[in-house]
């Protein structure tokens, strides 16, 4: 994999900036330095971890977002939010109603990005079966192949090159769409992102020209929104049903959601300066054989994102009960299995 970025979706407002060097210490690739009393940060190291926007005390950090004024370019307006999103809201508040205020905010489409996980988990089994390069790591979490092309090259052979979910929910959602006589042209995609990594990514996809999403929303500004339609009005029934979603895509985003999926020789590792530890370790050969391995930046996995809102920890006890009521992941009417394979740098 290559090691230029050129977006990050992570600024500085330096009018807020004091200089205090918090960011500098946080960050887990010495991206940051102070000039003229104010931060900067080097794209050349920078991660889009969000370590830093944790740890200003003044919020000089802030992540980028494209305006939903974009919603009038396109005649169907489709939403693609991670499970995390739901598991943001009490259990108080019901799928419905949170489906119910999306559609309020001028969505026409809700797919949810683990609706087609169940395509990722062959190709992923098979490139772990077939590496020579052991363990295999999971592409999942952009921050983790970001941190390894700069602090551990060595290890860039050990990363699965298989489409992200947010990309496969996207050709899921258009393919869906296409059956009922809907053009390419007149679809919206737009992503709703847990954390600016991500963002990053889709501004700018490894080893792509250009990502196939049309526009993205940060997490806790849709939360926002949501909450102040829910909370203000009576449930209204939907017709967006959660059909083709599965317990193994609602885990997914979380720690082990990857790594439950393998019998053995399987590890889960999040919070980045504890995947920068084991990184060390393994590239010191101090490891002992694996497989495959799964690494999440954030703490708690996707449940931890700068871009949520509700605590981490409630989000992952909601996700578990969710998952309870759906089935494993099943095989999909919509075939989208060949998007899955290679595609970015390697």
């Amino acid at each position: 994999m290559g090691t230029t970025q050129k977006y990050h979706a992570i600024k500085v407002d330096v009018h807020k900036c004091i200089g205090c060097v918090h960011c500098m210490k946080a960050c887990p690739t010495e991206a940051i330095r102070i000039e003229n009393g104010v931060a900067i940060i080097r794209e050349d190291r920078c991660v889009d971890c969000g370590n830093c926007l944790r740890a200003c005390p003044v919020d000089a950090f802030y992540v980028e977002q494209d305006s939903l004024n974009q919603l009038k370019h396109f005649k169907y307006r489709v939403v693609l939010f991670p499970s995390v999103m739901v598991g943001q809201f009490p259990e108080v508040y019901s799928e419905d109603q949170i489906y119910q205020a999306v559609l309020d905010l001028g969505f026409t489409h809700i797919f949810e990005v683990e609706q087609p996980i169940q395509w990722l988990l062959g190709p992923l089994k098979n490139e772990v079966r077939k590496s020579k390069n052991k363990p295999v790591i999971s592409s999942f979490c952009p921050a983790i192949v970001r941190l390894i092309q700069i602090k551990y090259p060595s290890l860039t052979e050990n990363i699965v090159p298989l489409k992200a979910p947010h990309d496969l929910a996207a050709y899921f959602a258009i393919a869906e769409l296409s059956k009922k006589g809907i053009k390419r042209d007149e679809i919206g995609i737009f992503y709703v992102s847990p954390c600016s990594a991500k963002m990053a990514v889709v501004k700018r996809p490894l080893g792509e020209k250009a990502s196939i999403v049309d526009g993205l929303i940060n997490m806790n500004e849709l939360y926002n929104q949501i909450m102040r339609i829910i909370t203000s009005v009576t449930e209204k029934d939907t017709t967006q049903l959660r059909e083709n979603l599965s317990s193994d895509g609602i885990l997914w985003c979380l720690p082990r959601g990857e790594a439950r999926k393998f019998n053995r020789h399987a590890m889960a590792i999040d919070g980045i300066h504890n995947v920068v530890k084991f990184l060390e370790r393994l590239e010191n050969e101090e490891v002992p054989e694996l497989d495959f391995l799964e690494l999440k930046s954030c703490d708690q996995g996707c449940a931890g994102g700068i871009l949520l809102t509700g605590n981490r920890f409630l989000t992952v006890e909601r996700l578990q009960n969710r998952a309870k009521k759906y089935l494993p992941a099943l095989k999909l009417q919509t075939d989208i299995s060949d998007k899955a394979g290679k595609t970015r740098e390697n």
